[in-house]
This record gives C-alpha cells, structure tokens and sequence, in this order.
C-alpha cells in the first residue's frame, strides 16, 4: 500500500507539471457568475426583484503560431430565466440580449451615472459591447446556440465575430486590447430580459485559477500520513 500511495504522489506531480505546461501554452479557463448584485447602477426598480442567477465558463483557446486564430468558447448555464420563450403565461423572465461588455468604457453616460461618459469601475449598464452574443443591435457570434429546454447558450468567439456595428465597434478576442481586458477582470458578460431591459443580471468573467503542484501534493503527503503506520504496525500496537 505504501508502495502505492508514494506511486501516487510522484505520478501526481509529473501529471500536474505537465498540465499546467500545456494550459500555458494552449488554453486557460474563466469563469462567470451572474446575478444582479453587480448591474450598476441600478436605474430599474425591478433590479431588486431578480432573483435569475447563470454560471458562464470559458476557454481561451492561445494559438501561438497563429495569434489571429485565438479563440474563446463560452457555456452559460441559467437559472430562472428562460433562453427562448417556453411559458404563454410569464414574459418577464424572458432573455432579449446576452453581451459581453467592456466595463472601462462607457458609451451611454445616462446609464453609466457619472454624465460625463467616463471611466466607471464596477459598472456594467451603458458600457461598450465587445460581443453581441444574442438579440440586440444584432448577434455577432455565428457559432452561438441556445437550447431552451435546458435553458443554455453556448458559442465560440473567433476572429470572424468582431463586432463592427454601434454602439461599440470593437475587434475580436485575437486583439491583444480584448485580451488585457479579459486578463485584467474587466470583461462582463451582461443578460437583458424583459424584466429588465437595462440589464437583470450579469458577472466578470475570472480567470479560474488552477491547482498548484504544491497543493495536489499536500493534499497526497496528508492523505499518505492518514495511511500512517502502515496497517499492520497498527495491528501490533
């Protein structure tokens, strides 16, 4: 058993050593959680009557050869609102729009609250879009696919998604400005309903951290100690 358990250990480091190589060379996880605790400002009263959340996780895909064919898939899981409409008798819970939103950059002062169209840090209505995803002014992302029954959306923002129309021309994940923004946290992804036309719930988009190969191998040294005196040494006490 002994035998086993430090075969465990030493397997365990040279698997976390490699995947993380190949995660820095290749693709990096983020993840969202959404709810409306972070739309900011709240201009519609009916903020407060969300109780939608979503779990959005992403995969950014680097391609080291070719910058141009970075890439960024996305699945957004919801929960209290519908992706299309399923229900005759509840309109409100309805999605009109998903967007993933530059929050530096204000391009509606009205909704931004300051006036002025500046710098806003921490708020998400009436910033630029970097990627209509769904519904209006348009969808930009030909991958998109929404699947009502289970109520998700999945995509994959590529080089050909840039999104070229107003309010917020912006250029595709391969820009190395988009990819600082998704670096930095500053990146949201926003979800409109007719509950909430501004904007009912939304979450920045994290970099998932992944597990060091100090921690896995704590984590296997202290499972190897509750192994500890062997088992028949246990017997002999």
């Amino acid at each position: 058993m002994i035998h086993k358990l430090f075969t465990c250990c030493f397997l365990t480091f040279i698997s976390a050593g490699t995947n993380s190589l190949w995660a820095d060379q290749s693709t990096l996880l983020f993840r969202a959680n959404l709810d409306a605790s972070i739309v900011q400002p709240k201009t519609d009263p009916d903020h407060d009557r969300s109780t939608a959340t979503a779990i959005a996780n992403f995969v950014l895909t680097l391609d080291d050869t070719d910058p141009g064919a970075t890439t960024l898939s996305y699945d957004v899981q919801f929960d209290g609102l519908d992706v299309a409409p399923t229900d005759g008798d509840n309109l409100l819970d309805d999605i009109t729009a998903i967007h993933i939103h530059d929050t530096t950059a204000c391009a509606n002062a009205s909704l931004c609250g300051d006036g002025a169209g500046g710098q806003i840090p921490g708020s998400t209505a009436g910033t630029r879009h970097v990627l209509n995803i769904l519904g209006v002014p348009r969808e930009d992302d030909a991958d998109v696919q929404t699947f009502p029954a289970a109520e998700r959306v999945t995509g994959l923002w590529d080089a050909s998604d840039a999104n070229d129309l107003m309010p917020a021309p912006s250029a595709s994940i391969a820009d190395p400005a988009i990819l600082d923004l998704l670096f930095a946290g500053d990146l949201a992804l926003m979800v409109h309903t007719n509950l909430v036309a501004s904007g009912e719930i939304g979450g920045f988009i994290a970099l998932v951290p992944e597990p060091s190969t100090a921690l896995l191998g704590l984590v296997c040294f202290v499972s190897f100690g509750l192994r500890w005196p062997p088992a028949r040494a246990r017997d002999q006490t």
